[in-house]
C-alpha cells in the first residue's frame, strides 16, 4: 500500500525553539520526528512506497531521505503554492497514480493505530474514509469528534473549555473514489474544514479509536515532551 504523509506545514508556533528545518525535520532525540513515523509504517509490513506531501523548506526534507527509509521507498509532491491538506493529498494522488486503499498521515503528529482495522472499515457500510480516533484529557486545542459507533456523526469546533473528549488522531485510510469531485481540484482544500464534514454528511466516515499512544509537535510544550515519549517505546 501507499501512504501520503502531509510534511508542508510551516510550522509557525515552534519557529521559537525550532526555525531552521521543517517541523517534521524537529529533532527529538537525535533524530527527525518523521524517521518515527516512517519508523511505524515500515514496521507495520502494511506500507512500501511514502510520497511525502512537502512545502515549507521541502528541499530539505528531500536532501535527507533521498529515495528510500528502511525497506520503504520515499516519493515527493512538492506544492508550489500553499495547497492544504487536501490540496496536497489530491496533488500526491494524480502525481503518484495512487487509487488506494491507501493511508495518509500528518508529518508532526505521531498514533498507534490499526492500520489493519482501518483499512477493513473502508469495506463497513459502505464507508467511504475510514479515521482513527484517541481520547484526551483535554480536547480543547484540537476540537472533537462525535461517533454513533463506529460512525462519524460530526465535529465540534475547538473550545477554551478543558474538558476530555475523542479527537481525531490524524491518520486515514481512503480510496480515490473517497474524495469523488475533488480528486481534481488544483487549489487549496482543506481535508478537517471541506470535505471530512461533506463526507460526515453523508454519512461515509467511519472511525476506530486507539487505545495506545498519541503525540503532536504543533505547540513548544508538546514538542519538548516528545522525546520522553519516544524513549518510552
Amino acid at each position: 500500500m501507499d501512504a501520503i504523509v502531509l510534511c508542508g506545514g510551516r510550522g509557525t508556533r515552534l519557529v521559537s525553539v525550532v526555525s531552521d528545518v521543517p517541523k517534521p525535520l524537529a529533532p527529538v532525540g537525535g533524530r527527525p520526528f518523521l524517521d518515527y513515523v516512517l519508523s511505524y509504517l515500515s514496521q507495520s509490513k502494511l506500507v512500501s512506497r511514502v510520497v511525502l506531501a512537502t512545502g515549507h523548506l521541502a528541499a530539505k526534507v528531500e536532501t535527507h531521505y533521498g529515495a528510500s527509509f528502511s525497506d520503504l521507498s520515499i516519493a515527493y509532491s512538492p506544492e508550489i503554492e500553499p495547497l492544504g491538506t487536501g490540496g496536497a493529498v489530491f496533488q500526491a494522488m494524480r502525481r503518484f497514480d495512487i487509487a488506494g486503499p491507501f493511508f495518509i498521515l500528518n508529518g508532526d503528529s505521531f498514533v498507534d493505530a490499526e492500520l489493519e482495522a482501518l483499512v477493513e472499515l473502508l469495506d463497513w457500510r459502505s464507508s467511504n474514509l475510514a479515521m482513527t480516533l484517541f481520547r484526551v484529557d483535554n480536547a480543547a486545542r484540537f476540537g472533537t469528534v462525535a461517533c454513533d459507533g463506529l460512525r462519524v456523526t460530526g465535529f465540534a469546533e475547538k473550545t477554551v473549555r478543558t474538558e476530555p473528549g475523542l479527537i481525531n488522531a490524524g491518520i486515514y485510510a481512503a480510496t480515490r473514489d473517497t474524495f469523488g469531485e475533488w480528486n481534481q481540484v488544483n487549489g487549496y482544500v482543506s481535508l478537517e474544514h471541506t470535505v471530512f464534514p461533506a463526507l460526515v454528511r453523508r454519512g461515509a466516515v467511519a472511525a476506530i479509536q486507539s487505545g495506545r499512544r498519541f503525540i503532536d509537535i504543533g505547540l513548544p510544550e508538546t514538542y519538548a515532551a516528545a522525546e520522553t515519549f519516544f524513549a518510552g517505546g
